[in-house]
C-alpha cells in the first residue's frame, strides 16, 4: 500500500473520527483481517495525542493482547527505561504498533495484514503529527521507510519522513524483545540511538521555537 493511498480507499480508518480516540474506538472493531479473529482486544496505542515523539513497533504479544496497551511485558520496561534515559516519560510520547492485533504464537505479521492496518496507522500519523518518528525492529523501519533493507544496515542513521501529510525525522532502532535477546552490544547500540532520537528532538524543539 503506498504512503496516502488511504486516503482514496473506502477503509474505515478514513472515516473514523476527528480525534485518536474517536479512530480507536472504530479500529476496536476492525476485521479487515484474520487477526481479528484471534485477539482478545485490539492494541490501538497509548500516549500523548500530541506528541512530537511516536514510537511504532511490530504488533502486540501475549501481555498487550491482555492489558490492551503496547509495550507492557519485558520489552516494554526496556523501552520504558531508555525512553526515561533522554529524560521523557511514556506519558510524554505515543507509543503504537504496525499491527493492532496479536499474531497467534507472537509469528510476524504477513504482508496482508500489515497493509490492511496500515491505513490505522496513518490515521495516528495524521493525527498525532508527530516531529520525530522511531522505528522499533524491521517492520515499522520498512513500512515507513518503504524499504527492503534490514534495521541493521539502517540502525543509527536519520531519514527525512513523509507520509499521510505528516514531515517528520525517522530514526530507526532495535526492537526491544531483540535487544534482550542480543544483550550489551545491541543494548549500547539502542542507547546510543535514544541520544540520536534526543538530539533530533532538540532541533525540532528549536524549529518550533524560531518558527513560532
Amino acid at each position: 500500500m503506498s504512503a496516502d493511498s488511504f486516503f482514496a480507499t473506502g477503509h474505515p480508518a478514513r472515516t473514523a473520527g476527528t480525534t485518536l480516540a474517536e479512530v480507536a474506538a472504530v479500529a476496536a472493531g476492525c476485521e479487515l483481517c484474520k487477526l481479528a479473529g484471534g485477539r482478545t482486544q485490539v492494541v490501538f496505542g497509548v500516549g500523548r495525542p500530541d506528541a512530537d515523539l511516536l514510537f511504532v513497533g511490530e504488533g502486540p504479544g501475549e501481555q498487550e493482547d491482555l492489558k490492551g496497551e503496547p509495550f507492557v511485558g519485558r520489552a516494554g520496561q526496556l523501552l520504558t527505561q531508555l525512553i526515561e534515559g533522554i529524560g521523557l516519560t511514556r506519558d510524554d510520547v505515543y507509543i503504537a504498533n504496525v499491527v493492532k492485533c496479536r499474531p497467534p504464537g507472537n509469528r510476524d505479521p504477513q504482508p496482508e495484514e500489515i497493509e490492511a492496518c496500515a491505513p490505522w496507522l496513518d490515521r495516528q500519523l495524521e493525527l498525532i503529527e508527530p516531529h520525530v518518528i522511531v522505528t522499533l525492529g524491521n517492520f515499522a523501519t520498512k513500512l515507513l521507510l518503504e524499504t527492503k533493507d534490514g534495521i541493521t544496515k539502517l540502525r543509527g542513521r536519520e531519514f527525512p519522513f513523509s507520509r499521510a501529510g505528516v514531515d517528520a525525522t525517522l530514526l530507526p532502532t532495535f526492537h526491544p524483545s531483540a535487544v534482550l535477546r542480543s544483550g550489551g552490544k545491541a543494548l549500547a547500540e539502542a542507547r546510543a540511538d535514544f541520544v540520536r532520537v534526543k538530539r533530533a528532538l532538540a532541533r525540532t524543539e528549536r524549529g518550533t521555537a524560531r518558527s513560532g
